[in-house]
């Protein structure tokens, strides 16, 4: 059984984020910074309504050599002071959800696990299962050890209404910056952008556009029976070498070449219905609407496009086609923009509403997520970060979800598989089988950009990058 040490309790609790009562936890006479915004108070509202809903997610660091010291957590009291952001608990007053400010308490936010040998995935799956303690700001830091004699790890999850995943990025690469040239203090909890006119005027010229998107309803490729709605993580490895050349190869894109190797797995999974004929999986993929450069706000600012994953096709090459012909596609037309609008302007209730409909079975069957990567070389002290794994959450009644990312020479894919399926180690297998594949194709898209040669993304902030071409400083981040 594993051991851990720094968290009071060791039941699991099923109860949402907010308590019925706040005296316990000492918040309800904290300073009151703002209200929810839709985005918040509807991540809070889809855990609550659900008992079996998890909406936590993280990253897992990977670090070679021996653990560090039992006093680790002051190397991360020490860097807190320039992240305000993880000051903020959620708090009801009457009716209102809102952003307290309660006394901090480190010993409730650094824990340590150590895990049994070759235990590294069960560890994150029991501590990406227990709950958040209420009251208190919603993220924690663990440190895991004892899986392997040369290896621990450091994991940093948050609830979602407080940080969306490239925010996750960025508070991981400023507790574990190795270079003075990060910002010496994040922006103060994300105000709200009530920009209302302009806001609502986008609104109104795309609306009708963003809203026909959700059709044709999605055919709910994946069975509810049997899902517990706990998650189970796995995950794997490659050298990102090896995946911008066959992005340049096929003159793609590193998000497409996630998707159409995602498809390839699924369609091979012996867990997913494709024998039973065409059915396209509905995919979510969030788009990151932080600015690339210099936006040091943290938060939620995410919009959510979709995407028909052709699993269907049989024939690898023009699976990759149509899925890059099919982000495309997504990303144009306007909607991003209307998403963002949206988030700003309209009120709150509207945007919950939205957000039901997005995560519903009608709309989606599964999410994937093309995670931002960090920058520049992560550690801890003299101990560099070797790699980083992405842990999302699992939206209600779906059986898995991808998240993609790279740091330094590696991608990472990461799989949320529902505990009620196998894990999600055959997944990892059947993706490495698709790079293969694709490999080993010999038959280029005489309508592609020859091998090598750049092709451009534009970012909804009109921010342009190289998405693929021997110059591209990374790759594209959608979340």
């Amino acid at each position: 059984m594993c051991r851990h040490a720094g968290v009071p309790g060791t039941r699991r609790s099923r109860a949402g984020l907010v308590p019925a009562s706040h005296r316990a936890a000492g918040v309800t006479s904290a300073p009151w910074s703002r209200p929810l915004t839709g985005l918040e108070h509807a991540f809070v509202a889809y855990e609550a309504r659900t008992p079996v809903a998890n909406v936590q997610v993280g990253g897992l660091a990977l670090f070679h050599g021996s653990p560090p010291a039992a006093d680790w957590p002051r190397f991360v009291a020490a860097r807190l002071g320039g992240l305000p952001v993880l000051e903020f608990a959620v708090c009801r007053r009457g009716p209102t959800l809102g952003w307290v400010r309660p006394e901090p308490d480190l010993t409730r936010h650094c824990s340590t696990w150590v895990a049994e040998p070759d235990g590294l995935p069960a560890a994150v799956d029991a501590i990406m299962a227990r709950r958040l303690d209420r009251g208190r700001p919603p993220w924690q830091m663990w440190l895991i050890h004892g899986y392997a004699d040369d290896e621990w790890a450091l994991l940093f999850k948050a609830h979602h209404a407080l940080l969306d995943a490239a925010s996750i990025v960025a508070v991981t690469c400023r507790l574990l910056a190795t270079t003075p040239d990060q910002p010496a203090t994040a922006a103060p909890y994300p105000p709200v952008e009530r920009t209302r006119s302009a806001g609502l005027l986008t609104v109104l010229r795309g609306g009708l556009r963003y809203l026909r998107a959700f059709l044709p309803l999605a055919s709910r490729s994946f069975t509810t029976r049997g899902r517990t709605g706990d998650r189970r993580f796995a995950w794997t490895s490659v050298p990102v070498a090896r995946l911008r050349a066959l992005a340049d190869r096929h003159g793609v894109t590193l998000n497409d070449l996630f998707l159409a190797t995602l498809a390839s797995a699924l369609r091979e999974w012996p867990h997913t219905p494709w024998r039973r004929g065409p059915r396209p999986v509905w995919t979510l993929i969030p788009v990151d609407l932080h600015r690339r450069e210099g936006d040091h706000t943290l938060g939620n600012r995410v919009a959510n496009l979709r995407v028909a994953l052709p699993c269907d096709e049989q024939d690898p090459r023009q699976r990759l086609r149509r899925v890059s012909a099919a982000t495309a596609t997504a990303k144009g037309g306007g909607r991003i923009g209307v998403a963002a609008a949206g988030m700003r302007a309209l009120p709150r209730w509207f945007v919950r509403g939205i957000f039901a409909l997005t995560f519903s079975r009608w709309h989606v069957d599964l999410l994937a997520s093309n995670i931002r990567s960090a920058t520049h070389q992560l550690g801890y002290q003299n101990a560099p970060v070797t790699r980083v794994v992405p842990l999302g959450f699992l939206p209600r009644r779906h059986p898995l979800a991808a998240y993609f990312t790279t740091y330094q020479d590696h991608g990472c894919v990461g799989f949320a598989v529902d505990s009620g399926l196998p894990d999600g180690d055959g997944l990892c297998r059947l993706w490495l089988r698709a790079l293969t594949e694709l490999e080993e194709s010999e038959e280029l898209d005489p309508l592609a950009p020859r091998p090598g040669s750049p092709t451009r993304s534009v970012f909804p902030n009109g921010a342009e990058e190289l998405t693929s071409g021997p110059d591209r400083p990374r790759q594209a981040a959608w979340d």
